[in-house]
């Protein structure tokens, strides 16, 4: 698609009207109200919309508060002047005071404290409490309970236009404090004063307003122009018409000044009059303010700029803006065939391009054929720079064929149709900054690319991907994927489950997730309920984490790399599926479902390659059938080997991992995860032997059929799972080492829970196991009575006979039976192991 500027005729059915009801202007309720807990406006400064030059009372607009001035004050239109003196400050609330926002605009006249110019008082409650500027007014302190934070807190604003000419706005105190931070106590409202206690200044007020909550970036600059074009802008308050080069601007404190014509960086108002712009005027304003019935009339060829646009009180959008052009949409406050053209904000790009639409009236872009295409590390495609386009209000966005995406922004578009995309390649946080889900339609790729792009001149519309970004990149967007999504990147090691690229909107759709290089990871945090497949680079890895699922996440089939052949090294080959929330033990509503996990999972010289399962927090992951083998781990951290792409320290207690069917591969499991298995079909080896001098808590159940072949290996007794259920085949004990156990009972809960520490309560064959070895059990002879029944220490169905040898000690007493807890604990070794009867005494006859 061909996008040019038309000409302003031609823009009849996309310029934006406004209508103003009434006449008005800026006024004190255009500053953010939500948080406001007190404010002090000098053009209102008798109460809302009101004023007075005699006012010896200054008026809270938005709480009960008022300040008691003294005689050495006196209003001046904008400000009231202090005159040095401490003025008292009533009834102000009472405030959190890590939490608390001050923005103060206010003139630095003269220093009169103490301080050697340096700590300038803003206003305060004596000792207990105080704002000032510092050190030549570039940063400011505050002092709570006679403790200075200083960097402690961020200033909204603060600004100088000379040593003698000095204007300040605000402090923000919140939680995004780089150092020591004011404790979170509430002060009272006592003992309030404007230069109050040490360090008064002879200062100009224009206004005062204190939040209950930090405000956010938006939020401070919103204030900032409203107090510039209120307090500190050129002012042109004659009625009738005049040109904007010959009228008398004026500023405050300062006599008539030069109209400000290609400067941004200046902000007028305009009160009753209609300003004459002519095309040599060239004006560029960084804010400007029509107000009561003032108009622009610019002349046909002038264009003029404006950051910020208020008309009555009311903000206007980003757009072209035209009056009477032929077949032009004609708004009350503008007049003439010229344009003006509006950013939108102080930091935003006049838009210098207003598109032509589809015949159906969609905006599109992108590039269709003429070999539009992409790779891994190119596109052919178009790469739109929003930031000069304008486009009327609800106009509509179709993205086309391949297009290297840049975050299309709040405002401009009322829908979104993908559903031509083929290619689709993006680096920013997300592709709607309104929070508008991207569709990835079927066919179509959407690689998530952090990093740099720059053109290759050797074809036109071809962008490379170059500098990746190495820092944290987080997509804020939601996604419906029923493409694929390839997520690029950097990669790392040592990043403990941090990964570099997060998807923190909600995921979900039917496509394929990939993780194209090794070491990549991508992290879902924002909530996922996809039915997707994912895919670890080809043979060195990748991650794959889910911490937050909003219903039963599903994953149709997870494809993970073996390493065969290649790197030995788990730093090489991390290929892992993770669920658990960072550092928490918190568990989620929902599990997550995998259809098929084909594993390719091994073990070389102590470290785990291919496939890991890992899940925390009392979560589960849950495999329908798993095909080859896989890692089952509860906290990488407690691996023999620390894989460094899977974290060391973010996990929180156990997890649970099920599977409805083992037909081929081995479970690698560690000690800190339960096993659930419904029907193992083939061989299979739940090898528990990677961890040493590890306490196995956990179960292994398996609740249908196992394979008469399956195996259960672990180093030895302690690191066998805790219960053994439905197992049929053969249960290994490799380590020859004779042992001391302590297994710990607890004879309250009976024997159908798992109430032991370091024993077994088996199922299968015992295999091979050490010749001997002592088994201490341990328990409370008082306190409780026991439930009678048979507690197993090391039991299983057959094979008891190899533990024949081993000692079996009570409480340490070399015994075979004991009497506690109105019970006879009696030591039993048969075919199936060692256990426990426990049972009513007999008689006893006590003879005095």
């Amino acid at each position: 698609m061909k996008l040019c500027k038309t000409t302003v005729s031609s823009l009849a059915g996309f310029i934006l009207s406004l209508q103003i009801a009434s006449a008005a202007g800026l006024s004190s309720i255009n500053y953010v109200q939500d948080g406001l807990v007190t404010h002090f406006d000098a053009l209102e400064n008798t109460g809302r919309g009101t004023y007075s030059d005699a006012a010896t009372t200054w008026t809270d607009l938005k709480g009960s508060a008022s300040i008691t001035l003294q005689s050495s004050a006196s209003w001046s239109q904008r400000y009231l002047d202090t005159g040095g003196d401490s003025h008292v400050m009533q009834n102000m609330p009472a405030y959190n005071r890590a939490s608390l926002n001050m923005e103060v605009p206010i003139k630095v006249v003269e220093n009169k404290g103490s301080s050697a110019g340096n700590y300038p008082r803003v206003f305060g409650d004596g000792t207990a409490f105080r704002f000032y500027f510092y050190a030549g007014q570039t940063q400011g302190r505050m002092n709570v309970d006679g403790v200075t934070y200083t960097g402690s807190f961020r200033i909204g604003t603060l600004y100088a236009f000379s040593n003698s000419e000095r204007y300040g706005w605000g402090w923000d105190c919140d939680e995004k404090a780089t150092s020591s931070a004011p404790s979170t106590g509430t002060r009272g409202s006592s003992n309030w004063s404007l230069n109050g206690g040490q360090g008064y200044l002879h200062g100009h007020y224009y206004g005062l307003r204190l939040y209950n909550r930090p405000l956010t970036t938006t939020e401070l600059d919103r204030n900032f122009v409203v107090d510039r074009l209120r307090y500190f802008s050129y002012l042109h308050s004659a009625s009738g018409a005049a040109n904007w080069s010959d009228i008398a601007w004026t500023v405050p404190e300062t006599t008539t000044a030069t109209a400000p014509s290609t400067s941004t960086n200046a902000y007028v108002q305009i009160k009753g009059a209609t300003v004459n712009v002519a095309a040599s005027d060239n004006v560029g304003l960084m804010g400007l303010s029509l107000e009561d019935g003032a108009k622009l009339d610019i002349a046909d060829g002038a264009v003029a700029a404006v950051k910020v646009l208020y008309v009555e009180g009311q903000q206007i959008a980003r757009g072209f803006y035209t009056g009477t052009g032929s077949g032009a949409v004609q708004v009350d406050w503008l007049s003439g065939d010229g344009i003006l053209r509006v950013a939108g904000s102080r930091s935003g790009t006049f838009p210098s391009v207003f598109p032509t639409p589809a015949a159906d009236g969609w905006y599109e872009f992108g590039l269709e054929g003429d070999g539009a295409t992409g790779t891994d590390t190119y596109i052919v495609g178009d790469h739109p720079n929003w930031s000069i386009y304008a486009f009327p209000t609800n106009s509509k966005l179709r993205l086309v064929g391949s297009i290297l995406l840049e975050t299309v922004p709040a405002g401009f578009f009322s829908q979104y149709d993908t559903s031509r995309l083929t290619f689709a390649y993006l680096h920013g946080s997300s592709a709607f900054a309104d929070g508008t889900t991207l569709v990835v339609p079927s066919g179509c790729v959407f690689r998530y690319m952090p990093g740099t792009w720059t053109a290759d001149g050797s074809t036109p519309n071809k962008y490379n991907a170059s500098n990746v970004s190495a820092t944290a990149v987080t997509y804020a967007g939601g996604v419906e994927n029923n493409g694929t999504i390839y997520v690029s990147g950097a990669n790392t090691s040592n990043v403990k489950q941090s990964p570099y690229q997060c998807m923190s909107g909600h995921l979900s759709g039917s496509g394929a997730f990939y993780l194209p290089n090794w070491g990549h990871q991508l992290r879902i945090s924002g909530g996922y309920s996809g039915t997707n497949s994912f895919s670890g680079y080809m043979s060195q890895g990748g991650c794959l984490w889910f911490d937050t699922l909003s219903m039963t996440g599903r994953l149709t089939t997870a494809n993970m790399p073996g390493c065969a052949g290649q790197k030995t090294d788990a730093n090489y080959c991390a290929a892992a599926i993770l669920f658990g929330k960072y550092q928490s033990g918190e568990t989620a509503d929902h599990e997550l479902y995998i259809e098929t996990v084909n594993g390719n999972a091994s073990v070389y010289s102590g470290w785990r390659n291919g496939c890991n399962l890992i899940v925390w927090g009392g979560n589960t992951i849950h495999v329908g059938k798993l095909t080859s083998a896989t890692h089952v781990i509860g906290r990488p951290k407690d691996q023999k080997c620390t894989l460094y792409y899977l974290g060391m320290d973010s996990a929180v207690g156990v997890g649970n991992v099920v599977f409805d069917e083992i037909a081929g591969g081995n479970v690698y499991a560690s000690t800190n995860v339960n096993v659930l298995v419904g029907k193992v079909s083939a061989a299979c080896t739940f090898d528990y032997s990677l961890q040493s001098n590890m306490v196995n808590r956990m179960t292994l159940d398996i609740t249908n059929t196992c394979n008469a072949s399956a195996v259960v290996k672990a180093n030895d007794l302690a690191m066998l799972p805790a219960r053994i259920s439905g197992f049929a085949g053969k249960v290994n004990l490799v380590d020859t080492e004779t042992r001391t156990y302590a297994v710990a009972m607890d004879f309250s809960q009976g024997t159908n829970t798992i109430y032991n520490v370091g024993g077994c309560i088996g199922s299968g064959t015992l295999n091979s196991a050490p010749s001997g070895g002592t088994i201490d059990v341990t328990f409370p002879e008082t306190g409780y009575n026991a439930v009678y029944g048979d507690y197993a220490v090391a039991r299983f169905s057959s094979g008891g006979a190899l533990l024949s040898g081993w000692n079996v000690t009570l409480n340490g007493q070399a015994v075979a039976r004991q009497r506690a807890l109105r019970a006879m604990v009696a030591v039993v070794k048969d075919g199936t192991g060692i256990w426990l009867r426990v049972r009513k005494p007999g008689m006893l006859m006590i003879v005095r």
